[in-house]
């Protein structure tokens, strides 16, 4: 199967989830590549819109073992029309439980058809010099396996003659989700007298 464009969507804060999706793009070596950065809000009044022509890699950090709630919206409202996905998330050496399957879940009721899933350890974000969490990561192996990753996906795309063609993937998981995906609040609680 040929594609004609690589769409690349990273929502990263810190950088990780960037530079892991930026690995799995020069594994897959296709030209010409997109990177769509949704990490500030004016980046998610866009609406994307891809097809079966293109390949779409969605990255996103994990928050509390799931997609990130703020990222709902956006990525309930992409329009893809049979367009072969990977799914890729990041998390901070704990768990991913939940979100790459719920990341699967999402763009296939968008019309995308996951063609393979990844999780990649990035540095946690409440990492610090007093308590490093995977400090340093993706490291240079990290990102070499990121690189790897991308160069078995065009391997497998170059293996089917379709988009139909493409075998359902098994990704860990449980559905209902559970767990969190609000970012927590801090308040004030003044003391009762």
């Amino acid at each position: 199967m040929k594609i004609q464009s690589l769409k690349l969507v990273c929502f990263s804060p810190t950088g990780t989830t960037k530079a892991v999706v930026q690995g799995i793009s020069r594994g897959i070596n296709q030209c010409p590549v997109e990177l769509i950065d949704i990490t500030k809000p004016d980046a998610r009044k866009q609406q994307l819109q891809t097809s079966e022509n293109e390949l779409l890699v969605v990255a996103v950090p994990v928050y509390m073992g799931r997609v990130p709630a703020l990222l709902s919206e956006w990525l309930h409202a992409i329009k893809a029309r049979n367009t072969p996905a990977v799914c890729v998330v990041v998390y901070g050496n704990r768990a991913y439980d939940n979100a790459l399957l719920e990341l699967k879940d999402i763009l296939i009721k968008r019309g995308c058809i996951p063609i393979a899933g990844a999780a990649y350890i990035g540095e946690h974000s409440f990492s610090s010099s007093e308590m490093p969490t995977a400090e340093g990561r993706p490291d240079a192996s990290d990102l070499n396996h990121a690189e790897l990753f991308g160069r078995k996906i065009s391997e497998k795309l170059l293996s089917v003659s379709s988009v139909d063609h493409i075998p359902d993937i098994n990704i860990p998981g449980n559905y209902p989700y559970g767990g969190i995906t609000e970012l927590w609040r801090v308040t004030g609680i003044l003391p009762q007298l």
